[in-house]
């Protein structure tokens, strides 16, 4: 029976010396060195325990017990803290160190049992049992022990538990149980230990190498410690980019020094989604995301938190310049698009201030469509695009500057082919105002101002010019211009006709609405009658 037992010892130790071998060739990383922790301390154990069952007498075996506890107690604390680790649950430093403490302590009691006897009470040899072994009378702190290893053991089984009811993955409920039955293992061994039954062989070694096995297994084979070995491969702790680590079940696995500055582990995610920047302390953060992956397997996604303020402060340099700059070349543009209108003006003997009216009146139209709030329902109109509209108003005759000037400054009325030549001006007006503007305005301003120019003439009904475009066709900002248009030519005085009254001038677009003009736009433009009739009034015109 003995030769088996050293047989079974020698194996085990030959296994454990080949594991150590392999783990400590690995690149180093705390799972590295807790997993190296471990099976030094089984070897420890074995060597420990080889040498007690080949005593023959007291001082040998007590010499090969104290090798034992050399290691037994680490064996604990090391596969706690390796458990620990898969799932994903870190305790404060403080409790490592009280946990070490208590482990070496024990360690230091069986060495110097002689002298506090609070290990080992008594102490004999026995040729009785199995094999020739030592009789142990068991102090305070043996049963203090007794009862840490069952608290390991309970605390070990209970994680595991509470982990495998939070994965989602089959492979991951069969680690777990696997881990468990280690645990099992290791315990149901230490209560057989303790009934004697065995007659004096201390059965947990197998226990605690089965356990030991499963860990390694795990570490070498499946690889499901590496969410943290590749992250931890990739960073430094002390670097200025924040890392910060999740396993598959968005448990938190690990973050560095900055990460834990910047404390935004729980926003991570939003942030490498959006692309958006973040800020502390005047300094300017981006998140972006990699998955922690190897031989193909994702483990978790791994979050870096960089430093990106002096390229977003050039950024924003450069665009503010860019901007300023736009800005200058849109005033310089507008102006120059505000004195050809003005030029085309002062070429039509029978328009004079026409530009300037249309503008202040498609102003006064504006404001009140942005006050009603039924009018804008279907529509949503934001107040940039009304801004957009005042802005484009001045442009809307720009084609005029195409007209002959026998055309445009006859003083009479017009016959057929001076009003075919003169509704050319309209489809010239998109095209002049496309042309200028291009690559200077936004696309939307753009498009309001060409609309402007091109269907300010259009009727609701379809007869109006230049396409004959009908109803909600016709682009909304035109339908605003045209009814500018037509009320300044009604109620301004030509050379070819006098001013018409302000009451006759609504009457008649009250009486256009459904046909020239959108009813809906005509009844709001009548509610601005006594506004409009006191700037004319104020005007020469």
């Amino acid at each position: 029976m003995l030769q088996s037992l050293l047989t079974i010892q020698y194996i085990g130790m030959a296994v454990l010396l080949a594991d150590l071998v392999y783990v400590i060739a690995q690149r180093p990383s705390k799972i590295q060195k807790t997993m190296t922790l471990l099976i030094i301390s089984m070897l420890l154990t074995f060597v420990g325990y080889t040498l007690e069952l080949q005593a023959t007498n007291l001082k040998e075996a007590m010499m090969a017990i104290k090798i034992n506890y050399l290691g037994k107690p680490f064996v604990v604390l090391s596969t706690f803290i390796m458990i620990l680790d898969y799932c994903s649950i870190v305790l404060p430093k403080l409790v490592y160190a009280l946990l070490f403490t208590i482990q070496t302590g024990i360690s230091f009691s069986v060495f110097f049992y002689e002298k506090t006897k609070l290990f080992y009470s008594s102490v004999s040899f026995t040729e009785d049992g199995l094999f020739p072994h030592v009789v142990l009378g068991h102090g305070i702190l043996y049963h203090l022990y007794i009862v840490v290893v069952f608290g390991y053991t309970i605390s070990m089984l209970g994680v595991c538990i509470w982990k495998s009811k939070r994965v989602k993955t089959e492979r991951e409920k069969r680690q777990l149980a696997l881990f468990a039955s280690g645990t099992i293992a290791c315990f149901v061994a230490l209560l057989v230990y303790m009934t004697g039954v065995l007659r004096g062989y201390d059965c947990t070694l197998l226990g605690y190498l089965y356990v030991t096995f499963i860990l390694s297994f795990s570490y070498i084979r499946l690889g499901l410690f590496d969410v943290t070995t590749l992250a931890q491969e990739q960073v430094v702790e002390h670097i200025d980019t924040g890392i910060v680590v999740y396993d598959n079940s968005w448990n938190l696995i690990y973050q560095n020094g900055q990460a834990k500055f910047l404390n935004i582990e729980s926003k991570v995610k939003e942030l490498a989604d959006s692309g958006e920047l973040f800020f502390r302390r005047d300094r300017a953060y981006r998140v972006v995301v990699q998955p922690v992956e190897k031989k193909g397997v994702r483990f978790g996604m791994m979050y870096v938190i960089s430093d990106v303020t002096d390229s977003y402060n050039d950024t924003e340099r450069l665009e503010r310049m860019v901007e300023e700059k736009t800005k200058h070349i849109r005033t310089i543009q507008r102006k120059t698009t505000l004195g050809m209108a003005d030029m085309i003006e002062s070429r039509d003997s029978s328009t004079g201030g026409h530009v300037k009216r249309t503008s202040e009146v498609v102003k006064i139209l504006v404001e009140e469509l942005k006050r009603c709030e039924t009018c804008n329902a279907d529509r949503s109109y934001p107040d940039s695009f009304y801004n957009d509209v005042i802005m484009a108003a001045p442009m809307h005759d720009l084609g005029k500057i195409a007209v002959d000037d026998a055309v445009l400054r006859k003083p009479g009325k017009f016959i057929d082919k001076d009003y075919a030549q003169m509704k050319t001006h309209a489809q010239k007006g998109a095209r002049i105002v496309e042309q200028v503007l291009r690559g200077i305005e936004d696309d939307e301003f753009l498009k309001i101002a060409t609309n402007i120019a091109h269907f300010h003439h259009e009727k609701w009904d379809g007869t109006g010019y230049p396409t004959g475009r009908k109803g909600e066709d016709i682009p909304y900002e035109a339908r605003i211009m045209a009814l500018a248009d037509v009320f300044d030519a009604l109620v301004s005085k030509r050379c070819y006709k006098d001013s018409m009254p302000y009451e006759k001038a609504f009457q008649i677009i009250e009486e256009s609405l459904g046909s020239h003009f959108d009813e809906e736009l005509g009844r709001h433009f009548l509610d601005c009658r006594n506004e409009l009739i006191e700037y004319y009034e104020a005007t020469e015109h």
